[in-house]
């Protein structure tokens, strides 16, 4: 037997099992198949859902007027809830507004919360004319971006703000001037109406009275060279106020214990000087004299 035919004699066996491990394969994968049970696609809310109530026909200007009475609801909708953040923003410290926009769902640095602020800043303005606006609240907050003039005139005239399409309201934004994005959403001050843009906050829990002077030197350098002013909460100023009284108190009591013991020391210097010399005698012994 040559090794030609020894090979050939071989590679038979080998192609026979491959061949016959593939039909298993086949079959096991009909099989489960066949077992299997098919996926059954869900039904949506939509297809589900039967519509039993009674429709009650009316003409189409009625439908109309029913359409623009809801969008108007909802214009003054997003108007309102855009007020309660742009009031939320000026009402609260800075720790407390991001508590309030994570209550509510967004991140108070987020762009949403941005556009929110603008819109409720000219809400009074914007709410007697939510019949003309649009009923999406980033629409709303691109019409804000528009110059005051053309919104005036537009109201003025009855036009709807709501068909101004995207590229006019682009167009018109680009007529206005811009608007520093650092300083325009900063609180204002209650009593002076001031930009407030910074928290002060002493990082030791433990502080005095030392430390509170050179704090406030410091601001006061700062309020020389910028046009800054720094505002100490009552709170700290009564502090700050129980403090020097206390350090007063101290150095009052200090020197009057001084003063105390300098008179003592005086006293006893005038007794010394104003007393009668010693007399000295001297006892002499008879019998030496003699």
């Amino acid at each position: 037997m040559d090794i030609e035919t020894t090979k050939n004699e071989i590679a038979v066996p080998q192609a026979n099992a491959a061949v016959v491990q593939a039909e298993q394969a086949e079959q096991a994968e009909q099989a489960a198949k066949a077992t299997s049970k098919p996926k059954v696609r869900k039904l949506s809310i939509e297809a589900a859902y039967e519509d039993t109530q009674q429709i009650v026909a009316v003409d189409r200007d009625e439908y109309v007027r029913q359409f623009r009475k809801q969008e108007q609801a909802t214009a003054a909708a997003i108007l309102d809830m855009a007020r309660v953040v742009y009031e939320a923003h000026q009402a609260l410290d800075e720790g407390d507004f991001d508590h309030f926009c994570n209550q509510v769902g967004y991140s108070a640095n987020s762009s949403s919360i941005r556009k929110f602020l603008a819109i409720g800043k000219v809400q009074p303005r914007m709410k007697d004319y939510a019949d003309q606006l649009p009923t999406g609240w980033t629409s709303i907050y691109q019409l804000t971006q528009i110059p005051a003039e053309t919104f005036e005139k537009m109201v003025a005239n009855g036009q709807s703000l709501a068909a101004l399409t995207g590229s006019d309201v682009r167009e018109l934004v680009k007529t206005t001037r811009p608007i520093d994005s650092f300083t325009r959403h900063l609180k204002k001050e209650r009593t002076t109406g001031d930009l407030v843009f910074a928290t002060v906050c002493f990082v030791r829990e433990e502080i005095d009275r030392v430390d509170w002077l050179m704090v406030k030197n410091a601001f006061a350098g700062l309020e020389s060279r910028f046009p800054i002013k720094f505002v100490v909460n009552a709170e700290g100023e009564n502090i700050f106020d129980q403090a020097n009284l206390a350090a007063y108190d101290k150095r009052k009591a200090d020197f009057v214990k001084r003063e105390n013991e300098a008179e003592k020391l005086d006293n006893g210097r005038f007794k010394s000087a104003n007393m009668p010399s010693v007399i000295t005698t001297s006892i002499v012994d008879p019998a030496s004299a003699n």
